[in-house]
């Protein structure tokens, strides 16, 4: 990479052609542009961009349901869809395949999880139990914290809904869609009362 101390290319920063102007601690930079080809990508690179086409293909699914609504308000730098996809990535395997359903997150944010959430299916019943305990230092206006819910359901996720029941519940029975056989999965999450803030979720096999 070659050094520009004066003259043409001062203050510019970019690619010109085959030349890229890069600006460092005030001083312009010049070097040729890398010439990529598909053939020029490993094994492993090219992997890498099927799994992150095939994990994008599963975000843009969510985007009015979950990012807009709920992953737009994490906070931080980054875009919602970005926020989105990073912390799902790590559901996905090495070919792109969604490889661990309960490593996947539709709910993120500053809103705090309570103590010792469980979630049980009743026999024979759409329905699911579920009880925690809630911290005694707890905020009063957490109580009504609404607790929400996704249900992949054997072939495709719900949007997040409303159970009923608030954090200062602690517990109650909430009825499920249909499922198609073999284990379904549920991910629970509190939303204050002006849907503008959420806690983590936590996954559960039904």
């Amino acid at each position: 990479m070659a050094r520009i101390t004066g003259g043409i290319g001062t203050g510019i920063s970019g690619k010109l052609e085959q030349l890229v102007f890069v600006q460092r601690n005030g001083k312009t930079y010049v070097r040729m542009a890398p010439d990529y080809s598909k053939s020029s990508w490993t094994v492993k690179q090219k992997m890498h961009r099927e799994r992150f086409r095939m994990v994008s293909a599963f975000c843009r699914q969510f985007r009015t349901t979950v990012i807009r609504p709920i992953w737009k308000m994490v906070p931080g730098p980054a875009s919602g869809y970005a926020k989105f996809l990073k912390a799902n990535m790590p559901a996905f395997g090495s070919g792109g395949e969604l490889a661990d359903y309960t490593r996947l997150h539709f709910a993120d944010g500053i809103l705090p999880l309570p103590f010792n959430i469980k979630a049980n299916s009743v026999p024979g019943m759409r329905q699911l139990e579920i009880s925690w305990t809630n911290d005694a230092l707890m905020n009063p206006w957490q109580g009504s914290d609404k607790l929400m819910m996704v249900v992949y359901n054997g072939n495709s996720f719900t949007a997040p809904g409303d159970t009923g029941l608030t954090r200062k519940s602690q517990q109650g029975t909430v009825m499920l869609p249909e499922v198609a056989e073999g284990t379904s999965y549920v991910y629970l999450f509190f939303a204050s009362a002006d849907m503008l803030r959420f806690s983590p979720d936590v996954c559960f096999g039904v």
